[in-house]
């Protein structure tokens, strides 16, 4: 139900596991998905079907807290930084060296997990293999993203042939401006959502409770 991967500053992230049963020491590969959206609530219902689908096939399944969400340690002040890159490279590194694993393991994910798990995925590209098989997938109309790929399947020998991103990739600026250039801006609640992460709910509110917003800090009302 909930595993706690030490991170190399003092941090915990917390995970839940699922293995198939009866499965040997070291023989299993695994598969992870990491974001803010709380796994012991907010997702649970969908994680349950997803992770025990891939447990079912042999893989050793987990659902990681993103830093300062759900249970895990630290506060989430920002979307897609570089501490969430560097948090990712290291549940890697914890997960691949534990004894249930075969050393074999892939990050996957929707919407901001996908973004994070691109992102980790880019600090390793030079280590990939021009073999790897990449399959973009994109739902019309989301505000994560633009037209991804005009094929159903690629490969990292392919895109290192055309993808200008990636070709930007070592550099976390250019890369950034390369993805984020032409997309629509955020929602404006967006910005209530972070400021609700860091500071918390309030409790209580001196603002009348027909009024539609906040006159102190502009969030709407508690009712």
């Amino acid at each position: 139900e909930n595993v706690w991967i030490p991170l190399a500053d003092g941090r915990r992230l917390a995970a839940r596991l699922w293995m198939p049963r009866g499965a040997a020491t070291g023989s299993l590969p695994a598969v992870v998905e990491y974001m803010p959206y709380r796994k012991r609530d907010a997702t649970r219902q969908r994680d349950e079907p997803i992770h025990a689908w891939f447990a079912a096939r042999g893989y050793a399944a987990l659902r990681v807290d993103m830093h300062g969400s759900g249970d895990s340690d630290g506060i989430l002040a920002q979307e897609f930084q570089k501490q969430e890159q560097e948090d990712a490279c290291e549940i890697v590194a914890w997960i691949a060296a534990q004894p249930w694993c075969s050393g074999a393991v892939a990050l996957f994910g929707k919407s901001w997990g996908a973004f994070s798990a691109l992102q980790a995925a880019l600090r390793r590209l030079a280590e990939m293999p021009d073999e790897v098989r990449i399959l973009p997938g994109h739902t019309a109309g989301s505000l994560c993203g633009r037209s991804i790929c005009a094929l159903p399947q690629s490969s990292l020998r392919i895109e290192r042939r055309i993808n200008g991103s990636l070709r930007a990739a070592e550099d976390d600026g250019a890369f950034m401006d390369k993805v984020l250039r032409g997309l629509p801006d955020p929602p404006a609640y967006f910005v209530r959502v972070k400021r609700r992460n860091i500071e918390g709910e309030r409790v209580n509110c001196a603002c009348p409770v027909g009024s539609m917003r906040c006159a102190s800090c502009r969030l709407p009302p508690n009712r």
